[in-house]
Formats: C-alpha cells, structure tokens, sequence
C-alpha cells in the first residue's frame, strides 16, 4: 500500500483541479472518481470492483490524465469551427478515452471523418499554442528591450 500514497495525493489534487470536468465522465467512471475522491483508499475501491490495487490506480490515473488534456477544452473555445456531431466525437476520443475504431463502431461514422475531425482539433491547438509562444517572446523582447 505505500508505494500509492504519493500517487494518491497527486492524483487527488489534479482532480480537485479538474473538477468541473468531472462529470462529463462515463458514468462508470463518474462513479469511481466519486468513490475515490469521498476519501476511498485504492485497496478499498479494488475490493469492491474485485481487482487489484495497482489496477485501480492505473484506471484513476488514466481518468486523470485525460481530463487535465487541454485538446476537449480546446475544443470548447473553438466550437464554432465544430458541428454537434464533431464536438461529440471529440469529447468522446479526449474526455472518455475511446479509439478511433470504437466510435466508428458506436457512431457508424468512417474512421476518415473521425480522424479528420481530431486532426483539425490539434492542427488548431497547435496554431494557438504558436501564438502563445510568439506573444511569450514578444513580451520577453519587450521587457528586456525596457531593462535596456
């Protein structure tokens, strides 16, 4: 049990942070998030599921990784350049974790148009985190250019 305790934290905090994401959860991960989170140890929680600790703080981890993602948010920003059809697609391949095969399965959707639709997602975060490196610079330029 020690070597999660400092897992636990972490894993804590980063979902305190990333609580209004919560519950745009699946509903069986709603539920484990919530268990956790009510101050469940990962031993109890394996108890109840009937697997093991290490297992339940690998699926925690995950969940928290996915939510803390800025690709789905992103997503929010821009969701004019989305259709409702595309912003479903993307919150189930950033927030629930699911492949491009399964929501193509789910969704009847080609796996081209979902592809495509995640692609023009991080071509967008990508063009925006340039322009927030181009404005660091400048702002950086400029303060040194005071300091002058």
């Amino acid at each position: 049990m020690r070597p999660y305790r400092p897992i636990k934290k972490q894993l804590r905090k980063r979902l305190e942070a990333f609580s209004s994401r919560i519950p745009y959860l699946p509903k069986h991960e709603y539920q484990l998030i919530r268990i956790f989170l009510s101050g469940c140890t990962f031993s109890q929680i394996a108890v109840m599921a009937n697997v093991l600790p290490a297992t339940v703080a690998r699926r925690i981890a995950k969940i928290v990784s996915r939510l803390s993602g800025t690709n789905y948010m992103c997503a929010l920003r821009f969701n004019k350049e989305f259709n409702f059809e595309q912003m479903d697609i993307l919150r189930a391949h950033f927030v629930e974790g699911l492949s491009v095969a399964e929501m193509s399965r789910q969704s009847g959707k080609s796996r081209a148009y979902i592809t495509k639709t995640i692609v023009q997602l991080e071509m967008i975060v990508k063009e925006e985190d340039i322009k927030q490196k181009k404005a660091e610079e400048a702002k950086l330029k400029s303060n040194s250019q005071e300091n002058l």
